[in-house]
Formats: C-alpha cells, sequence, structure tokens
C-alpha cells in the first residue's frame, strides 16, 4: 500500500498506533431495562441501530466504560468490524474500544476504520463467531497514516461529503415506501366495489396436500412438492425444492395445476397468516404439502383475482378474523376457507380489474428496477468516497506538511515513555529463610 500513498504519508501496522480494550459481560440476572441509582447503561451492539434494548447493570469499578467520543468495533458475527460511536456507558464483549495515540484526530480514526482498507481485511480474519478477534490479528492488518494537516482536511471533506450520501440513501428508502403504499393503494381500489358475496367454496375446490412424515422416505414414487418455505405474498420462491415420497392414489389430489392459488395454513405472526401466491407451473408435475391449502378455480372466477382479494385490506381483515391462534400460532382450516365471503363481480369486470392491476403493477416494478439501480450506485459511493480518502485523492497534497513519519516518532517515543521497563516488569527475588540449625 506505501507504494501508492502520497509522499509523506505512511503505512504502518494497525497496533503501532492504536490499541484496543475488550468488553465486559455481567450475568443476565442483573439485568434492569430501566434506569436506576447506581446502575449504569450496557452498551451492546443492538443499541447503535434502528431498534435499541437500554439495559442497565450495576456499576462496578472492573466495568469497561467508553464516552461519547470514543469508538468501538464489533467483534463478533454478522457484526464484526461494525463502527459504533456517539454512546456512553459500559460496553459488553461483542465491543472493543480503540485506544488512539495522540495527536492523530479521533475522526480521522473514526473514517478510517470504516473505509476498504481496514474493513476488508477484519472481514477475513479467520476466527470462530465466539472468539472474534484480538490484538494478533489487528496487528496485521496495515493501514494508512496522513501527515496531521492533511487528516484535518480529509475530515472537513469527508463531514461535508458523507452526510450528503446519506440523504440521497434516506430519499431513496422513501421510493420503496412509497411504491408498497401505491401497490396496496390499487389492491384495495381494485377490490372496493359492491358486489354480491358468495363462499369460496361455491367458485372451486379447496383442498389440502401431503402430510409428511418418516414413512415417506421408503415410498418408490419421489416427487418435488412446495412447502410454506416456497410460498410468499403474491411470490414463489422455488431456489430450495425438496422431493417427496408419494402414493400413486395421492397424487392427482395434490397435483398442482396452473393458476392454483397456494395459501399458508398456520404461522406465528397474524401478518403472515394467509400469505397466498399463485402457482406458474415452473416445476412440472409438482405437489405440495399439508401447510399449504389450495384452491382451484372454476369458470365463474379468475384465480387472479381471488389472489387481489386475498391480498387486499378486505380480505387481508377477513383472513385475520378467521384464524385461530393456539400457544401463539394462527391456524386456518380447508373449511375456513371455504366459508370465505367473496365479493364477485362479473367475469369481464375480473378481467378488466385484473388488466388494469398487472398494468398499474408493471409500471411500478418498472420504477422499482430503476430505483434499485440507484440505490446500488449510492451504496457503493460511501466505500468509494472513503477508499479515495485514504489514498491520498480526496483532497489536494501539500509538500510543506510535516510528513506522517514525524508523528509516528512521536507515538513510538511516547509509548516507549509508558511502557514499564524490564526492572518493574519482573518481581522481586523472595529470599528464602534460613533455617537455624538446632
Amino acid at each position: 500500500m506505501s507504494d501508492e500513498l502520497p509522499k509523506g504519508w505512511a503505512t504502518v501496522s494497525f497496533m503501532e498506533v492504536f490499541d484496543i480494550q475488550g468488553g465486559t459481560q455481567p450475568p443476565k440476572k442483573l439485568f434492569k431495562y430501566t434506569p436506576a441509582n447506581g446502575y449504569i447503561r450496557l452498551l451492546q451492539i443492538r443499541d447503535f441501530g434502528e431498534k435499541p434494548v437500554p439495559t442497565y447493570i450495576p456499576l462496578k469499578s472492573n466495568l469497561k466504560t467508553c464516552g461519547k467520543d470514543d469508538i468501538l468495533i464489533g467483534r463478533y458475527g454478522a457484526s464484526v468490524g461494525r463502527i459504533c460511536t456517539d454512546m456512553e456507558g459500559a460496553y459488553n464483549v461483542a465491543l472493543t474500544k480503540v485506544i488512539i495515540s495522540k495527536p492523530i484526530k479521533r475522526r480521522y480514526v473514526f473514517h478510517l476504520l470504516q473505509a476498504p482498507c481496514f474493513q476488508m481485511p477484519i472481514l477475513d480474519i479467520e476466527r470462530s463467531a465466539q472468539d472474534g478477534f484480538n490484538k494478533e490479528d489487528l496487528a496485521e492488518i496495515q493501514v494508512p497514516i496522513a501527515p496531521l494537516t492533511e487528516q484535518r482536511h480529509i475530515v472537513a471533506k469527508l463531514d461535508r461529503l458523507l452526510p450528503k450520501v446519506q440523504t440521497s440513501q434516506k430519499r431513496l428508502e422513501r421510493i420503496s415506501r412509497i411504491l408498497k403504499r401505491f401497490r396496496q393503494s390499487v389492491i384495495a381500489a381494485a377490490c372496493s366495489g359492491d358486489f354480491d358475496l358468495i363462499p369460496l367454496s361455491n367458485l372451486g375446490t379447496v383442498s389440502g396436500g401431503l402430510t409428511k412424515n418418516s414413512k415417506r422416505d421408503s415410498l418408490t414414487i419421489q416427487m418435488p412438492y412446495l412447502r410454506v418455505a416456497n410460498v410468499y405474498a403474491n411470490e414463489l420462491r422455488l431456489e430450495e425444492i425438496k422431493f417427496i415420497g408419494v402414493a400413486k392414489s395421492e397424487i392427482q389430489r395434490t397435483l398442482l395445476h396452473l393458476n392454483d392459488l397456494l395459501i399458508v395454513e398456520g404461522n406465528g405472526s397474524l401478518d403472515q397468516i394467509g400469505r397466498v401466491a399463485i402457482w406458474d407451473g415452473s416445476i412440472p408435475d409438482c405437489l405440495h404439502q399439508n401447510h399449504l391449502i389450495k384452491f382451484r378455480s372454476s369458470n365463474k372466477v379468475l384465480s387472479q383475482f381471488i389472489l387481489l382479494w386475498m391480498m387486499s385490506p378486505q380480505g387481508r381483515g377477513k383472513i385475520q378474523e378467521v384464524a385461530s391462534s393456539t400457544t401463539g400460532l394462527h391456524t386456518l382450516s380447508i373449511s375456513k376457507i371455504e366459508n370465505l365471503q367473496i365479493p364477485l363481480p362479473s367475469l369481464s369486470q375480473q378481467q378488466e380489474i385484473v388488466r388494469r392491476v398487472e398494468s398499474l403493477f408493471k409500471l411500478a416494478d418498472q420504477i422499482e428496477a430503476r430505483y434499485q439501480k440507484a440505490k446500488a450506485s449510492v451504496d457503493k459511493l460511501t466505500q468509494s468516497i472513503l477508499a479515495k480518502a485514504f489514498r491520498g485523492e480526496l483532497v489536494p497534497q501539500d509538500p510543506n506538511d510535516k510528513p506522517a513519519s514525524v508523528l509516528l516518532e512521536k507515538i513510538k517515543i511516547e509509548r516507549e515513555k509508558q511502557r514499564p521497563s524490564e526492572k518493574t516488569k519482573r518481581p522481586p527475588i523472595k529470599k528464602k529463610k534460613e533455617v537455624a540449625n538446632g
């Protein structure tokens, strides 16, 4: 890396200019979830996200604490390398505090640790999810140090640019929410007419699927089948398809036909109960399990119209109303689906409703594709800016700046002063007591 850096910069091992201090993990029995006298906030990774869970522990001298200006690094699992700051309290073992050698600028370090030059190697550390990284791991990471004046210029530039990127990201996120509300409004409008109510059982056939058990492994006929994991709201996820043993007599009843509706029978979340998708026929001779209820329409109704109604606020309300709950699991049954009262327009009206909805959804899909492309570009922008900053390409170089080597030499001297001498490190030698001869 040093060959690519501007004159006056230096590349050093992380541990040459920084140190880390791991956190502590008090037992959960000491936790409180409201502030109390003699307690301190315990900071965990989740507290730096959108859904913090404030936790408080007894204030003791052995706790590792941080202030709002301190920088913490996530040590484990999916949060490894995550940079956290702007909170004070004690911090747990999933976080480690960065000790910064003076006079390196804290904001320079904050940005540096989020740049690819640090993030890429820390994510490549081969350690178990439980162990996290340690000082030896960080000692292998090389980081660029700019001259002190340039550190200030880089920080000033990044502090201007990165908030603009974040603002763009937030504005783009609004597009996704707007499109979601748009689709919901279209479906609600499509199913808002005043039509006669008809039980679903009068409009087609409702049936269950195959019950999975160990006896099926020995059956000769093995066929692909759909599970709850394959069916989402107006979406089939067919990346993982499993096979099941089936008796010949079961095939006709559980075989999927084009435009069959698949309805999720049970779920722990009321929002997910009865989610429905339409079968597209992409897997030949495919069956379905009993946790998916199947509806096959007659010539009185379009499956696509029933799909829209079941996804509409009106339909969702009716489905949730009939879903029973046992120990937190919301369930439907064949009879409950059969008895759903469906407002039924004429077949020609159904066709026009479906056509208009599909046309509007196609427009929304086109906008979403453009949104996803724009989002991908903006999401890469932060890392691109940080990469340029720590290659010395973001701000002009000043040949009159004192080189980083001067700064590093001061840090080295200061560290030598703070390091205990060999004499103080060694414990005093204890003399053996002389035993008098008696």
